[in-house]
């Protein structure tokens, strides 16, 4: 039998997709995070508060990376997880 997959934090994917977003703002695949919102049908207000995230301090940023009761790296599995 299957064993049953933990639910990724709403947090966590929020924080990895802000990733992903900088990656692709800083490797030129997008200009901006306005194209960002743009392409993501959500207004630029809501993509900054999803990239704020990236402004806490690491010690918080690396909790939210591996919470659960197992302590998984959610990134290994994450766009299957997350809907990405």
């Amino acid at each position: 039998m299957a064993e049953p997959t933990e639910r990724v934090p709403r947090v966590t994917c929020l924080l990895a997709l802000a990733l992903k977003f900088e990656e692709m703002v800083r490797t030129g695949v997008v200009s901006n995070y306005a194209v960002l919102a743009q392409l993501g049908q959500v207004t630029r207000s809501r993509v900054t508060q999803m990239t704020n995230l990236l402004n806490l301090a690491p010690t918080f940023r690396k909790r939210f990376c591996f919470w659960g009761r197992r302590r998984r790296n959610v990134f290994e599995s994450l766009s299957s997880r997350c809907g990405s």
